[in-house]
């Protein structure tokens, strides 16, 4: 409990200075810019942000879903590559080469096109979370993508057992972005195995963010801006339990 009230001071002086300028506009500006308080270097390494605590920053207004982790499926090498070439669809920008940015869950089909829907499943016997591709709604064509349990697992215990959540206002002001942190939670993970019991019942989605180069020498080639394990927020407390500091 030590490290939750010593994170606990150091973001009550945060939220004492009220709105703070930002130097851009990123879409995840209240997180960038409250690493830059905390005195963390932005970084992308699967190590907790602070004293065994991992931090995660949005903004009120923002609808988006809470990034957990990021892992690139471990049953074959290259396997993003495989997937965006066979079942991929055109940018938009550049059509004549494929890319994938979908939110894929377990208890609904996500259409990406060419009459392919994707889904995912818990493999409890062999261990691993599988994502379907469909042609159609019922003709399963392809399931050999998948994340082992001991890679998600190993995510999990690096950088996910205990966790702030902290919220900011955001304004836009003088061609400006101002943001105001105003509340933060904190929480300990019920078990390891919740996590995958809330995959299973649709509560924790998988979201690929694989684009293309859009200018440059790499031009075409796969922008892999990482596979990643989402929730919504009204779902944290599912996975965790909730801590009164």
């Amino acid at each position: 409990m030590d490290n939750f009230f010593k994170l606990k001071n150091k973001i009550n002086e945060i939220k004492k200075l009220g709105w703070i300028k930002c130097e851009n506009s990123y879409s995840n500006i209240a997180g960038i810019k409250f690493e830059k308080l905390l005195g963390k270097e932005i970084e992308n390494f699967p190590i907790p942000d602070f004293n065994g605590i991992e931090i995660k920053t949005k903004c009120k207004s923002s609808k988006s879903k809470i990034t957990l982790f990021s892992a690139t499926p471990d049953s074959f090498l290259f396997e993003n590559k495989r997937i965006v070439e066979l079942y991929g669809y055109p940018d938009k920008q550049l059509p004549q080469y494929k890319v994938l940015n979908n939110h894929v869950s377990s208890k609904t089909l996500t259409y990406i096109g060419n009459n392919h829907n994707l889904g995912i499943e818990v493999d409890w016997e062999n261990r691993k979370v599988i994502l379907n591709v469909y042609y159609g709604q019922l003709q399963l064509i392809d399931n050999l993508t998948s994340w082992s349990f001991d890679l998600i697992e190993e995510k999990i215990n690096l950088k996910l057992k205990k966790l702030c959540y902290v919220k900011a206002d955001k304004i836009n002001y003088k061609n400006n972005t101002y943001v105001k942190y105003s509340n933060d939670s904190y929480y300990k993970m019920k078990s390891i195995k919740t996590f995958f019991e809330l995959i299973e019942n649709g509560n924790i989605w998988i979201t690929f963010k694989l684009g293309v180069f859009k200018s440059g020498k790499k031009i075409g080639k796969l922008h892999d801006h990482g596979t990643s394990f989402e929730i919504y927020e009204k779902d944290l407390e599912l996975l965790y339990d909730k801590i009164i500091i």
